[in-house]
């Protein structure tokens, strides 16, 4: 879902209501509810880092990071966060090897 909100904002729409309806079926402790809870608004980048407790969701963390400033335009900051998932995610990560993909249309 949070990749379908994604593409929607890359396309000029708003998935905000959607993401929304999608993530109120989903249990709120469980990961990466944190990372929707920051698409939304819901929580602050230091929130957001602060509830990645492992290895993995900090990579996811900062995938996601740097996909929320491509779409606000501030592509400087989404490459220094894309370049950290491309370091820390673990190779198969689909998370990395998408980081990598954006990194190379930067």
């Amino acid at each position: 879902m949070i990749l379908r909100f994604i593409a929607r904002g890359r396309m000029g729409q708003h998935g905000t209501s959607e993401l929304s309806a999608n993530a109120a079926r989903l249990k709120t402790k469980d990961w990466p509810y944190p990372v929707i809870d920051f698409y939304l608004g819901r929580r602050s980048l230091d929130e957001l880092r602060a509830a990645a407790s492992k290895p993995e969701e900090k990579c996811e963390v900062a995938f996601y990071v740097g996909e929320w400033q491509l779409l606000r335009g501030n592509h400087a900051d989404a490459k220094t966060e894309l370049l950290d998932a491309a370091k820390t995610c673990p190779s198969r990560e689909d998370e990395r090897i998408d980081a990598i993909v954006e990194l190379g249309k930067l």
